[in-house]
């Protein structure tokens, strides 16, 4: 009985699951509706492999977190052009969580806008990013940036809805 109410508590839950996506590691941060974070996870790929198998790595991976919550809103960082080749990489994975995805409402923050957002200034490197968000959430633990990164764009989606200051 204990595990079919824990059953029966998390299905009517609803998620919104914040992305980092990466060709070689995607943080995913797994939020209730009320901003607080439920799940934090890395899906990596290796780097020997050739790229339309870490495409169908991540795929799988994300595939798997769509199937497990249900999340009614998925929050992305958008993506950017830096490096020509990086750039291609970069966006072949966003069409692949376009895909996984393509039912559910998605929501694209610039890098720039998720870091004004949670630190106040739009200018401030990763590291400053993970540090403000260690500070404020004492309990959280993050495995690498992509994880505090993900973190960050959903945070960013909370303060900006005025659901979390």
């Amino acid at each position: 009985l204990k595990s079919v109410s824990h059953l029966f508590i998390r299905k009517n839950m609803e998620y919104i699951i914040a992305l980092d996506l990466s060709l070689s590691s995607t943080g995913v941060s797994i939020f209730n509706q009320d901003g607080r974070i439920q799940k934090i996870i890395t899906i990596e790929t290796d780097s020997k492999s050739e790229t339309q198998f870490r495409l169908k790595k991540l795929g799988k991976e994300l595939s798997k977190i769509k199937k497990e919550f249900s999340p009614i809103k998925i929050i992305i960082e958008s993506g950017f052009t830096r490096f020509n080749i990086s750039t291609q990489m970069l966006f072949r994975c966003h069409g692949v969580a376009q895909y996984i995805f393509s039912d559910i409402e998605q929501i694209y923050y610039y890098p720039m806008t998720i870091r004004k957002i949670v630190c106040g200034k739009g200018n401030v490197d990763k590291k400053t990013l993970q540090n403000f968000i260690l500070n404020k959430y004492k309990n959280v633990k993050f495995k690498n940036m992509d994880e505090s990164d993900s973190f960050g764009i959903g945070l960013a989606y909370f303060m900006d809805k005025g659901i979390l200051k």
